[in-house]
């Protein structure tokens, strides 16, 4: 339930960031500051080098920790697909997109049924991303 609720608080916290910055409250500048310190504060690494770094090695440095591996993989999930939706480059929108169906591969096949449901549907928010 704790795991649970973790993953749903980083769902939430990143929902309020994103509508912020649809409703420009805040900069993007500010948007990538938060998410920065987002990937510090949850993952304790910085975010620029999770980013750098390729998919797996990013991975394993998650997975190395033994602390929280689901809960922190499905928050690369979440701040790629942040970046994504606020890229305006084709290419970097599309390698952010690649990098958030990477991390969801990793997540179990089972969690719970609430975020079964969550990670089903930003797997299908992320395809339909890759038409437009």
């Amino acid at each position: 339930m704790i795991r649970q609720d973790y993953i749903l608080r980083i769902i939430e916290e990143m929902g309020v960031m994103i509508r912020m910055l649809l409703g420009q409250q805040i900069t993007a500048a500010d948007f990538n500051r938060k998410l920065e310190d987002k990937a510090l504060e949850w993952i304790g690494l910085p975010l620029s080098m999770l980013l750098e770094l390729p998919e797996e090695e990013t991975y394993r440095l998650i997975a190395s920790t033994n602390r929280m591996v689901v809960e922190n993989t499905f928050l690369m999930v979440e701040i790629c697909y942040s970046k994504a939706m606020i890229e305006a480059d084709s290419d970097k929108k599309q390698n952010y997109l690649d990098r958030a169906e990477f991390f969801i591969t990793k997540l179990p096949e089972q969690t719970t049924e609430e975020l079964d449901h969550r990670i089903e549907n930003r797997s299908s928010e992320i395809r339909k991303e890759r038409l437009r």
